[in-house]
């Protein structure tokens, strides 16, 4: 185990650990409850701040006495301005950083290709817009190749498609190379779909820590967000005629799918995602049953509550049906309550998803082990609630247009 205790007195106090091979840790939090103070304390530039991790030295001036015997951590810091040197370009700008490089730096083109901005080499920083600057910020640091990458907000202003683009490439950099990189994001798919453990930070202090899905379902459990994601993990199935797996969905009759939109088995069932939204090799092995480890590709999709509707006529899981309504999950209803501060009647539903052969062939648990059930929540009303009698222990239909 890692363990990170950071003492910023006045600012932020909290301890936290993460498995060994944690390479990407989220944070996130309320506007001001010291995240950014956080990633300053680690990186070293708050003089009164007391740091104990392993990822970087505990005390600077202690490891500079020491430089015989101990390795000073490459600290790298990205904050939400990117902080370009103005005058000189693009390319001179990841020039100065390859001055003083890291036995982990990436070369400009692979760095620039991962970063999504070959195409602004040329261009002058007066010249880039807000997320133009913000990826070249974040190659500019890949350049320099530090041990640990701070990311404060560094990606805000990027659109989503790219976004997620440049974390998965950051992941893959980052467990290729053992480099950590703490991130901040307000963005929750964002941190469920690219941490490996997630801290929660509230006025000054630890709230919460863990695996992504343990701190997410504390803050939705908490109220603190009206509208919830939920993210499914499963893996790639081949675009190619299946029809025994495909007559276990909706859609026996389909054989095959355009190539922009990935299948997805999330044990027996199958849900569709576009190609941006599928974010593949890149899921908890926890949520993955060992059966879907053999030979296959992970892939994890984010699906928001409000998307999500609720049909309590499971027999349609197994026919065509006339719904507009791509994706059709088996779950039962795990639990309802109050949507966190939402004052229009909401009520939100946990529900888990099951295993579709055991639930029509009546299968014991002794014909097939156990899994833990994968979670998705969905943001109804009150009325729909009382209409539908849900209760809990109930089986439903999931439903969620492609993602």
């Amino acid at each position: 185990m890692t363990s990170v205790n950071v003492n910023f007195p006045g600012r932020i106090s909290a301890s936290f650990s993460c498995e060994n091979n944690t390479r990407v840790v989220g944070v996130t939090g309320p506007s001001g409850a010291g995240k950014s103070s956080l990633l300053r304390a680690i990186a070293g530039s708050e003089k009164s701040a007391v740091v104990d991790c392993s990822w970087v030295s505990s005390s600077r001036d202690n490891a500079d006495k020491n430089l015989n015997t101990r390795q000073v951590s490459k600290v790298g810091i990205v904050f939400q301005q990117p902080m370009l040197f103005p005058h000189v370009d693009v390319t001179g700008n990841f020039k100065l950083a390859q001055r003083h490089q890291g036995v982990k730096a990436l070369s400009v083109d692979k760095a620039a290709a991962g970063c999504c901005c070959e195409h602004l080499l040329d261009k002058p920083i007066s010249s880039l817009s807000g997320g133009e600057a913000q990826r070249v910020a974040i190659a500019r640091a890949l350049i320099n190749g530090p041990d640990v990458l701070l990311l404060d907000e560094s990606l805000s202003a990027v659109d989503v498609v790219t976004r997620r683009k440049i974390y998965q490439f950051l992941k893959q950099h980052c467990e290729a190379t053992q480099t950590t990189c703490i991130f901040v994001s307000h963005d929750l798919e964002d941190l469920a779909l690219f941490s490996d453990a997630l801290v929660y930070i509230e006025d000054g202090k630890l709230k919460y820590s863990g695996s992504p899905n343990d701190v997410l379902s504390n803050i939705f459990d908490s109220g603190l967000i009206d509208n919830p994601s939920a993210v499914l993990c499963g893996s790639l199935r081949d675009n190619s005629s299946d029809a025994d797996r495909l007559s276990k969905t909706p859609f026996a009759e389909t054989s095959s799918w355009p190539a922009s939109v990935k299948a997805i088995s999330i044990g027996d069932q199958t849900v569709y995602a576009s190609h941006q939204a599928a974010v593949v090799e890149n899921c908890l092995d926890s949520q993955v049953s060992s059966a879907q480890h053999n030979n296959t590709r992970k892939v994890s999709v984010a699906v928001k509550a409000s998307d999500v509707s609720l049909d309590t006529n499971v027999s349609m899981m197994k026919e065509a049906h006339t719904s507009s309504m791509l994706n059709a999950l088996l779950c039962k209803v795990s639990h309802i309550a109050p949507l966190g501060s939402n004052k229009e009647a909401k009520v939100l539903i946990t529900l888990s998803v099951l295993n579709s052969q055991e639930h029509f062939q009546h299968k014991s648990a002794f014909d097939n082990p156990p899994e833990r059930h994968q979670t998705l929540y969905a943001s109804i009303s009150e009325l729909s609630v009382t209409r539908l009698m849900l209760k809990e222990g109930m089986p439903v239909l999931a439903r969620f247009k492609l993602l």
